[in-house]
């Protein structure tokens, strides 16, 4: 779980744990401050227990049952549907890193002047990026994906905030101004996280790449896309 990922593939098992876990954090916490409704028990179908047996049960389907039901639903959503990968291409973030970080710093770095759209940066990550990176030095890879696993979870645990915010307002209208502050203080964090460590270790990964090689691509390019 803490051991740093060396490629996208180590990393979606950690990401796909820690939002998990995350949520189920986050939800007992919304179940202990009364924001979800209590789940009370039919005392005719509890079979006869121990008074303290009892109130554990009771404490159980209030506390324990939404949370971990949330927590599974959150590892499926994460496991089996990329939520990070969808939510990135939904909110145009993919796109944004792949432009700025990436595609455009390499053609800055040959002095190319090819019109950047949606079309070619995709061409050129698939094409040219995602190939060069197996020819670096892994050290920098690494470092990469072990910052980037950090920004994908607070970035996951972000849109598990903001979707339980929207639940609770249709489930039970009242004050959410604790749950607010703190998605306000979840997306600070994703955003400073991304900015501030893994914009830098793309910047770093992006400079290993060979220059011959990013001028030689980038010149075929220019033939392809010239009138």
């Amino acid at each position: 779980m803490f051991k740093s990922p060396k490629s996208y593939n180590e990393m979606l098992p950690k990401l796909n744990l820690a939002t998990g876990i995350g949520t189920f954090a986050y939800v007992f916490v919304l179940a202990s401050c009364g924001y979800i409704p209590r789940i009370d028990a039919n005392r005719a179908l509890i079979p006869p227990l121990d008074p303290a047996y009892v109130r554990l049960t009771e404490w159980m389907l209030s506390f324990g049952i939404v949370p971990f039901a949330s927590a599974v639903l959150a590892y499926l959503l994460s496991s089996s549907f990329e939520m990070h990968n969808i939510l990135s291409k939904l909110i145009g973030l993919r796109y944004f890193w792949d432009r700025f970080y990436i595609v455009g710093p390499l053609r800055e770095r040959v002095d190319s002047h090819v019109p950047l759209n949606r079309v070619l940066v995709r061409r050129v990550m698939a094409e040219f990026y995602y190939k060069q990176l197996k020819d670096i030095d892994p050290h920098f890879v690494e470092l990469f994906w072990r910052y980037a696993m950090q920004f994908w979870m607070i970035f996951e645990h972000a849109f598990v905030v903001a979707a339980s915010i929207v639940i609770l307002l249709f489930l039970r209208p009242r004050n959410l101004e604790g749950p607010l502050w703190y998605l306000a203080i979840v997306a600070a964090l994703t955003t400073a996280q991304f900015f501030l460590v893994t914009v830098k270790k793309t910047r770093d990964e992006v400079r290993q790449i060979s220059t011959q090689d990013v001028a030689a691509y980038f010149r075929g390019l220019t033939t392809i896309v010239r009138p």
